[in-house]
């Protein structure tokens, strides 16, 4: 296709004017020297011209808009064989991951935020070209446990009669019940939420002159990313016979 002089050392060089086609090709060489005498071909080199970039790769975990407690989750997905992926969380390039035939995974190696994240790939070629970007996925980093306050409306000392409790979770919780309470010198009945946050109970005192307890322990309960809840306060009243009454003195 051309001519092309040797430098001092014997090496030349040749960039092709116009482009070839995709597919496979051959390239060889002859010399000659200043009077026309040429030698025997070189070798011949077989390349492939491919300027076509991969389908995009697709993310196939985590679940689209799910919660984990695990900074550090493994993303997953599937790209053309051959490919490398580029895992790219919150428009930031983390790292490679590893393919296995049609099949990807990565796990990061610096801890996430506890916060929303959005995580895409792209897959380069052997030929370097790169994808469009894949599908996105968003997700929540969530690693803290869910605490948890106990009160009343109630003054104490207490009338030996029922009364309502509060208990109050810093977020929504699944699986709590009143197996997961201690009532002490009392009983505890009656629990119900419309949010799954506030939840009221009733409580009726065992006897009068007794110190009542009352605490939601720790781990009986979980947030939607399954962290199980902290111990919350202690609700100590002491229960009289009658509500009590303060008068002023006015002498």
């Amino acid at each position: 296709v051309a001519n092309v002089p040797a430098d001092s050392s014997g090496n030349w060089t040749y960039t092709l004017g116009t482009a070839i086609a995709d597919g496979s090709h051959t390239a060889r060489a002859i010399a000659s020297d200043s009077v026309g005498n040429s030698g025997p071909s070189s070798n011949t080199n077989t390349f492939t011209v491919d300027t076509q970039p991969p389908t995009a790769p697709v993310v196939t975990a985590p679940t689209q808009n799910s919660r984990t407690n695990d900074n550090t989750p493994t993303f997953t997905g599937t790209t053309e064989t051959g490919t490398t992926v580029n895992v790219i969380v919150d428009g930031s390039s983390i790292g490679t991951a590893t393919v296995i035939g049609t099949n990807w995974t990565f796990t990061p190696t610096v801890p996430l935020a506890d916060n929303p994240h959005s995580v895409k790939a792209q897959a380069t070629d052997i030929a370097g070209n790169t994808s469009s970007d894949s599908n996105t996925r968003t997700f929540t980093v969530d690693t803290a446990k869910p605490s948890v306050v106990v009160s009343t409306s109630v003054t104490n000392p207490v009338p030996y009669a029922p009364f309502t409790v509060t208990i109050t979770f810093s977020e929504p919780v699944t699986g709590f019940d009143a197996g997961d309470v201690l009532s002490i010198n009392g009983t505890f009945s009656d629990l119900t939420t419309s949010d799954n946050i506030t939840f009221t109970a009733t409580v009726t005192p065992s006897a009068p002159g007794v110190a009542y307890f009352l605490y939601v322990v720790a781990g009986g309960v979980q947030d939607l990313a399954s962290n199980t809840n902290t111990v919350s306060n202690t609700l100590n009243l002491q229960v009289v016979d009658r509500a009590v009454s303060i008068v002023a003195d006015a002498s």
